[in-house]
């Protein structure tokens, strides 16, 4: 525990190594996946996901290919690291069910969204058939891209539980993408559908519209 709150999680550890003939290559990666709080008792909780990287045989810049190179051998550090989930969680406070900040994945969205910023998420309407709506918002992550400068992601959503079982949700998402001269800018709509069969069984249903068309 830290400062009261619970600390779990795992960390592991794995060597690689790799040869043939001409070439050799040696590495170390290192994986930690840590929760702090629990969601269930505390009304702030975070999580963080972290792998580092060592190529132990250093740099394999040749004039002829490398055959167990990486897009890791492209740096000039032969340590890596990279933060693949590090946020903050806020729990049912007032109207808000949750609110996370950090770099997330947004997974109900029409498309699976990687992001840095905010998702805020209401506590559902009972009255009104358990209407349910959030926002959320921030810059898309790029983890080879060197600048995000100009790109953003925004979009809000709502769902109702009609009858037992079902859920019903509507989203919309503006996404503007800035790369080198050239400035990208789509808006997706999406309806989706759950319906529960079985407790190990639910059937799903999902429709998008990009720019005007049919998407998929």
């Amino acid at each position: 525990s830290a400062l009261g709150f619970p600390v779990t999680g795992t960390l592991t550890v794995k060597y690689r190594a790799r040869w043939n003939h001409d070439d050799d290559d040696q590495d170390f990666y290192g994986y930690l996946s840590t929760d702090i709080g629990n969601p269930k008792k505390h009304t702030l909780t975070a999580h963080f996901f972290l792998r580092g990287s060592k190529d132990i045989d250093g740099d394999h810049a040749r004039s002829r290919t490398f055959v167990f190179d990486s897009i890791t051998d492209s740096y000039k550090e032969s340590w890596n690291g990279r933060l693949y989930y590090g946020y903050l969680d806020l729990h049912r406070v007032g109207p808000i069910e949750s609110a996370r900040l950090g770099r997330q994945v947004l997974n109900e969205t029409p498309i699976s969204l990687y992001i840095d910023g905010l998702n805020v998420e209401s506590k559902p309407w009972k009255e009104a058939v358990s209407l349910q709506a959030g926002v959320y918002g921030g810059i898309p992550v790029h983890p080879y891209e060197s600048s995000t400068s100009g790109d953003w992601i925004a979009g809000v959503w709502a769902q109702v539980r009609p009858w037992k079982g079902a859920r019903v949700r509507a989203d919309y998402t503006a996404i503007r993408d800035d790369y080198r001269d050239d400035v990208q800018r789509n808006d997706l709509i999406g309806l989706s559908a759950w319906q529960q069969i079985a407790d190990v069984l639910t059937l799903s249903g999902t429709y998008t519209i990009l720019d005007s068309s049919s998407r998929d």
